[in-house]
């Protein structure tokens, strides 16, 4: 099984973050008012990513 390593699964976490908060600024600026479904699943998908980042991380410090 291949598994990555700590600061791998950090540097992913955080590359992540600043996605985030791209498409947040993307969406405020660009999605017209009416586009709010698309745009709340934009950030859902980020949001997921991240706490899927998170529980590697934790899984691997159990180990």
């Amino acid at each position: 099984m291949w598994t990555i390593g700590r600061q791998e699964a950090d540097d992913h976490r955080i590359s992540t973050m600043n996605s985030m908060h791209e498409d947040t600024s993307n969406i405020l600026h660009h999605y017209p008012e009416d586009r709010y479904v698309p745009a709340a699943l934009q950030l859902f998908a980020s949001l997921a990513v991240m706490c899927c980042d998170r529980l590697r991380i934790f899984s691997r410090s159990r180990d």
